[in-house]
Order: C-alpha cells, then structure tokens, then sequence
C-alpha cells in the first residue's frame, strides 16, 4: 500500500479488525450480524469513527488522501455507489476482494458479487440468488485443519485475493451472472509464491491461536498509534 506517513487514513466497513493504520473508520453495523460474518465479534471503536452506510458517507469531498476497502464491497449490493463514494471522499486509496476462483472454494452466503481483475478493471459479477457452492464448506475445513492446504493458499495468494491500488478513479464494470471462465487465470498465478512476512516463520497453529486470542489486537493497537496521525478533527472532514 502506497500509504504516505503525512496521509489521513479513511477505512471504510472497518469491522473488528480495522488496518493499523487507519486514522478514521467507518462502518454502518455496530454489532454482528449474518451479513458481515465477523465470527461473532462486535465493531472495533479504537479511533474516530463514523457509524454511516458506505454508500452515503458524510465526509466532504476529497477529504482523505487515502481510502482502505478490504473486503466490504464484495457485501454491497448497490457496488457502483459505493465505489463512486470512495472516489469521491478520496484521493487515493485501494479495494482488496476475494476472487471469483476464491468464491467457489471458499464460499461465503454473505459475499453479493463474483469478484475478478481483468487487466486494469475490476469486475463485478452478480452472485444468483439460488447460487449453491461446488464444494460445499471442505476448504473452509482444510483453512482450519489441514497446514499443507494452508500454506499453499498463503504461498498462492493472487489466486483468492487480489488488491487494485487506485488515484482518481477505479476502472470496474458490473455483469450479469455467467459460468466462470478460469482459463483467462495465468499460470504465474498457480506458480508464483507470496511472501507473507511474519507468517512465513510463525507455525499454523500458532497462528491460529493468537488470531482468537485478545493478544493479536493489542499488538496491532500498539503499532498502530505509533503509525497514525496524531490527531484528526472529524468536524473539520464532515459535510
């Protein structure tokens, strides 16, 4: 993330895991709910934040230099009003979302969009109703059990998830429903390994277990003060 140390920091459906470096959330649902599937674990207020509905912020126009969206448009249904938002209250910024390839192994009921990069674009294919996962929930097993299967998502990643960073405007389209096309995936993309920095050394069950721990939010708590900027006037930024 090109994130400059002087950028103010906007995180839109910030969630219980807000970016350690976001200066301002923004989230419209402050309890769980069986649309944001945060595991049972309520909103994340550490900072300033905005409770507001993604596609109507209240922020001035251009008021952040920079707008995290990780993994929340894939939840939207009106998708191009949110991404108009975005580039609206941002100069900058980056969506992160689980592929369509993703989406078939590792279902998720909630996700309203089939999600894929096509070249510079991103794009938007509408999930059917009456859509029914292939494998049923064997990979979200495996994510859980199996360290094998784990590592060669971690090592693989741009096959499950992928970010576009953006300034100015995203280049995205929105389709109807269609059979997946997984011949357009690239064979670097089976082959090329992801660094995952820390995780490459931490064992899976370690990991694991302080992903449910309380400790993992208290480190990023603490790197994240250091990192943020130090004061923000939410009056200033608001319409």
């Amino acid at each position: 993330m090109n994130i400059r140390p002087n950028d103010l920091v906007l995180e839109v459906g910030s969630g219980h895991n807000p970016h350690m470096r976001s200066d301002v959330l923004l989230d419209l649902f402050e309890e769980d709910t069986p649309d944001q599937h945060r595991g049972g674990t309520n909103l994340t207020v550490d900072r300033p934040f905005v409770k507001a509905d993604i596609c109507g912020m209240p922020f001035k126009d251009k008021a952040f230099d920079y707008v995290l969206a990780i993994y929340i448009l894939e939840h939207i249904p009106d998708v191009e009003k949110a991404l108009k938002e975005i580039t609206r209250v941002g100069k900058r910024g980056i969506i992160k979302l689980p592929t369509e390839f993703n989406e078939y192994l590792h279902p998720c009921n909630e996700h309203r969009w089939l999600c894929n990069m096509y070249g510079d674009t991103v794009v938007f294919k509408r999930k059917p109703r009456d859509w029914k996962p292939y494998f049923d929930n064997i990979f979200h097993w495996l994510w859980n059990n199996d360290r094998e299967w784990f590592w060669f998502y971690q090592h693989h990643m741009p096959l499950f998830v992928f970010s576009h960073e953006w300034e100015g405007k995203i280049k995205y389209r929105v389709e109807d429903y269609s059979p997946p096309d997984f011949s357009k995936l690239k064979i670097a993309d089976f082959t090329r390994r992801s660094s995952r920095g820390w995780k490459e050394f931490v064992p899976h069950g370690m990991q694991v277990a302080v992903g449910k721990s309380n400790l993992y939010p208290k480190i990023k708590g603490v790197f994240g003060k250091v990192s943020r900027r130090k004061k923000v006037n939410l009056e200033e930024l608001l319409k």
